[in-house]
């Protein structure tokens, strides 16, 4: 197996990775942030403040599998990949779950969720941006030598 290095140097060996974390996860039973007992717990405006919450986490979800190699290829921690996985997982439960009326998060809970992919799209556009600008340094710095 390559070394962590070649993660860092090479995305279609990210790519190759996070499907291998990917299909592990999603072999494995999963287990949920809130257990569906706590269901009745939940009042109509928290069940209807998870469904809002879940909508506006769409777009996050739809990309977090793009993101995934890129972020495995900068962190160079698969632990801290496979975490996003299964968090994807878990949002990808529940949304199975919505349609039952079922509910594995709460709103804190899922709150939480959304806050660690925000994190985890920060982290990963100030990277590459980070990445981009001394790249262009680099560049500047050698055309004035020439």
């Amino acid at each position: 197996m390559p070394s962590q290095v070649h993660v860092l140097s090479n995305i279609a060996y990210a790519k190759q990775v996070v499907h291998h974390l990917d299909e592990q996860v999603k072999e494995r039973e999963r287990g949920v942030p809130m257990g569906l007992d706590n269901e009745m717990k939940l009042n109509d405006k928290e069940r209807y403040e998870i469904v809002e919450l879940m909508q506006d986490m769409l777009p996050l979800y739809e990309r977090i599998d793009d993101i995934l190699p890129v972020f495995l290829q900068i962190s160079q921690s698969k632990m801290a990949t496979t975490r996003l996985i299964i968090m994807k997982y878990m949002f990808q439960d529940q949304i199975k779950l919505l349609d039952q009326n079922k509910f594995i998060f709460t709103l804190d809970a899922l709150k939480k969720l959304q806050d660690q992919f925000m994190t985890c799209f920060v982290y990963v556009k100030n990277e590459v941006d980070a990445r981009q600008r001394r790249r262009q340094e680099l560049d500047d710095d050698n055309k004035i030598k020439q």
